[in-house]
């Protein structure tokens, strides 16, 4: 069986008004650029839907954290490998694979990530987060570039 993206654009489903205006949910396209050296293309199969997509949802903001741009939510999520990039291990992963995405992506850098505790790095990104701007959009798309890093056979 092959998988391939075959165009540069990949469907999502995002958020675009906020609370207390009627929230819209549109399917919109984003573009979806070739893997960097070290990402996996991935075709998304199933995602999650936690809390705070949930309070993205239903309110456009989760705590103090307000959305300011269409956001698309969902970050548990697994897939299959589409592309693969230049300077991921030929060894590790091949077109076809199935993958589970780790929740968040660390910094790498910071003392925790250096130790091994990268689950508690304080510059922790979320895919679905409005933390930073531009936000860091969810994986309810049909594929995303994600780190090879931190993808799971």
């Amino acid at each position: 069986m092959a998988f391939e993206i075959s165009e540069s654009y990949a469907k999502s489903i995002s958020c675009i008004k906020p609370f207390p205006f009627i929230i819209d949910k549109i399917q919109d396209q984003r573009t979806l650029n070739p893997p960097l050296p070290n990402e996996l293309q991935i075709a998304i199969h199933s995602t999650g839907i936690c809390g705070s997509d949930q309070h993205y949802f239903n309110h456009f903001a989760n705590g103090d954290i307000l959305v300011r741009e269409p956001l698309s939510l969902g970050h548990e999520s697994s897939g299959t490998v589409t592309s693969i990039g230049s300077d991921v291990p030929a060894n590790k992963f091949k077109v076809g694979d199935r993958v589970a995405l780790e929740v968040g992506i660390p910094c790498e850098e910071c003392m925790y990530c250096k130790e091994g505790r990268y689950n508690i790095c304080p510059k922790m990104s979320f895919r679905s987060s409005a933390k930073s701007f531009p936000h860091f959009q969810g994986t309810l798309q049909e594929a995303i570039n994600a780190p090879s890093k931190w993808c799971h056979p």
